[in-house]
């Protein structure tokens, strides 16, 4: 494992993961390169390897949804969308790395970034920002944490009615992560994910109605 200095401390993001970025092994993949577990396929890596500063486990007021089918995993991926309902959370894993490790993973999610950097004052007047292609296109702002700015990356809006069943290797990926994360058992973690797909799915079936 390489760990490298960030170059610049003052240069911080916590990047808050919901999916299989749950699980440290994997998503150090995205910073160190390599594959992570279970999935097929190889992670270029950050330009900088760094390890995270800090990491801890967060609430993200979003609602968790599976959607598209990643050619990595071989079914749906978790996403997260904004909510009218003030009930919908979902658990996250937030990950303080710099802003251009952060560009770094949204390329390795989106396959194709074109910011040279984090476009903050979009992000400050719209809540977000959309790439114009790929399926984890949009980086989307989140409350700070500790006064340093957080964001998450998500599927773009035409994602959120394809809702896909996950494969098992996903799901224990995920859960891995919820385990380490949240401290919950194997079976805490099947239940959140299998509820939170079934709420997800509900409401997309009245949407559709």
């Amino acid at each position: 494992m390489v760990d490298v200095p960030h170059p610049n401390r003052d240069d911080l993001v916590w990047y808050v993961a919901y999916g299989s970025n749950l699980a440290r092994t994997r998503f150090l993949a995205y910073l160190t390169g390599g594959a992570g577990p279970g999935e097929s396929g190889h992670h270029d890596g950050a330009r900088n390897p760094a390890l995270p500063c800090d990491d801890r486990a967060v609430r993200i007021d979003r609602r968790l949804i599976f959607t598209g089918r990643s050619r990595r995993w071989g079914g749906g991926v978790c996403a997260v969308v904004r909510s009218s309902d003030v009930i919908d959370q979902c658990l996250g894993r937030a990950w303080l790395i710099t802003a251009g490790q952060l560009l770094d993973v949204w390329h390795q999610e989106n396959a194709g970034v074109t910011f040279d950097g984090v476009p903050w004052s979009e992000l400050d007047r719209h809540g977000h920002v959309d790439d114009p292609s790929g399926r984890h296109r949009r980086l989307d702002r989140l409350d700070p944490i500790d006064g340093v700015p957080a964001v998450t990356i998500t599927c773009g809006p035409e994602m959120e009615a394809e809702q896909t069943p996950p494969t098992k290797a996903y799901l224990d990926t995920v859960s891995a992560g919820l385990t380490e994360a949240w401290q919950l058992e194997t079976r805490e973690a099947a239940r959140y994910l299998t509820d939170m797909n079934a709420s997800a799915m509900k409401l997309s079936r009245n949407a559709g109605r």
